[in-house]
């Protein structure tokens, strides 16, 4: 055990209260400028990260509405393609429209597009596909009433009204298992219409 002198030596050695206060106030002072410093770089590198990952969304969406622009642009050039051969032969038969699109080769020339067909009205008022091809692929469409969706119907009555193509979505594609949502384009003919499944 220490006697009381001893321990009155070493209070002696400690540093005055004020030095002691600095010391702690310095360190404080220290700690606040590293936690500020270390906040403002996370958040000037939350903020560029922000700004790059919002950069390349835009850069995507860019190209994918550049890429959708030109399937929906080749799709069109394709009906009105085969509207041509239409206003040069009269009417096809289903074997001559079978030949006119095996001849484009969708997949290559139209991709996205399911297929192509032509909608005429029947004696008891509905909008049923005539043709369509390639026909295995499409098989859900034949006997369907574009009249009797209202999704189609707007389109089929938009491009009879305008004279131009028109664009409906969303669709049920009914050859998907299971059937999924996807876009229908017409364009009008003297008596009917032409359209794609895509």
């Amino acid at each position: 055990m220490k006697s009381p002198g001893s321990l009155r030596l070493s209070w002696k050695r400690l540093p005055p209260a004020g030095r002691n206060l600095s010391a702690v106030l310095a360190g404080i002072a220290v700690f606040a400028i590293s936690l500020g410093l270390t906040a403002a770089a996370l958040l000037s590198a939350r903020s560029a990260l922000h700004q790059e990952t919002q950069a390349r969304l835009e850069t995507v969406a860019d190209r994918l509405e550049a890429e959708l622009s030109r399937r929906l642009t080749l799709a069109d050039y394709g009906l009105k393609g085969a509207r041509a051969s239409y206003a040069v032969a009269g009417d096809l038969t289903g074997e001559d429209f079978r030949t006119l699109v095996q001849a484009r080769d969708l997949p290559t020339y139209f991709p996205g597009v399911r297929g192509f067909g032509v909608l005429e009205t029947t004696p008891d008022n509905r909008l049923v596909p005539r043709h369509v091809e390639p026909a295995e692929q499409n098989r859900g469409e034949l006997g369907l009433d574009f009249l009797g969706d209202p999704a189609r119907r707007e389109a089929a009555e938009r491009a009879i009204a305008t004279g131009n193509t028109a664009l409906r979505a969303p669709v049920t594609l009914p050859d998907l298992a299971p059937p999924d949502p996807g876009w229908v384009l017409m364009v009008p003919l003297p008596r009917g219409l032409l359209y794609a499944p895509i």
